[in-house]
């Protein structure tokens, strides 16, 4: 096994498997339209749409730590990392092959990162057993600057983006449901629903939107991570099989 023991400063980053969640999330649509409809913290609470859409997904006896160790990249909390002048918060060491199934509970307990900057809290990943995906967060408005700050963006980026979008400086609860895969290397995205609060965005919305969330994806996990990549990436019989590459460390400062 080959492996490259150079340290990465990131620029992008969240953790291996908490990444795949918000690329889901993205995936549906949640963080492009998140502003569509003008929601205010109030109206969401008397809609009782202030709490993630909850799956039945439970993942309290799996330590998502011990978990990721076994089958990914060796990880390591700390609430800062001492003489360093990265700002994401995360950083990755070398690369090695990585092949692997999950199911549901196991992804849910890799997905919910402590990462601090991570832009999604309180998620839950369901698997069917036809390969259907639903996931469903709290989007996490107060991260969302320092997230894309991590990717790379710019504070003027950023602005732009919210402003365009009509992004809502307040959290809010994201559903999606569909199919997702990556083919040889290849991003591949049928979303059947979005939800953003309990309003269902329209089909002819998410349509629209799909291929270029696609190929956002499909740059995000090919060069978005140094380390991480997909080669093989499926959800069937309940469980998300994946194949590619991950890093051989990650070291993770959390709030």
């Amino acid at each position: 096994m080959h492996e490259t023991h150079n340290k990465s400063k990131v620029g992008a980053g969240a953790s291996l498997i908490g990444c795949l969640v918000v690329i889901l999330l993205i995936a549906g649509g949640g963080v492009a339209t998140a502003g569509y409809f003008g929601l205010i913290p109030s109206m969401s609470k008397v809609l009782g749409t202030n709490k993630a859409r909850d799956l039945g997904i439970r993942y309290a006896n799996i330590d998502g730590i011990k978990l990721n160790n076994s089958i990914g990249a060796q990880t390591v909390v700390v609430k800062e990392i001492s003489g360093s002048e990265i700002e994401s918060g995360i950083v990755f060491e070398g690369t090695k092959p990585s092949k692997y199934s999950v199911n549901s509970e196991e992804l849910t307990a890799l997905a919910n990162s402590p990462w601090k900057y991570i832009p999604v809290t309180d998620v839950q990943i369901k698997i069917e057993q036809d390969g259907i995906v639903e996931t469903s967060a709290m989007l996490r408005a107060d991260r969302i600057i320092n997230f894309a700050k991590s990717l790379g963006y710019s504070q003027e980026q950023i602005d732009m983006i919210i402003k365009d979008y009509n992004i809502p400086v307040t959290n809010i609860p994201v559903y999606a449901k569909g199919n997702f895969s990556v083919t040889s290397g290849q991003v591949q995205i049928k979303p059947q629903a979005v939800e953003i609060g309990r309003i269902k965005l329209p089909t002819a919305l998410i349509e629209k939107i799909t291929s270029p969330i696609t190929q956002g994806v499909q740059t995000l996990i090919t060069k978005g991570f140094p380390g991480f990549s997909i080669k093989n990436l499926s959800f069937s019989n309940g469980k998300m099989s994946f194949e590619g590459t991950s890093p051989v460390k990650q070291t993770i400062v959390s709030e």
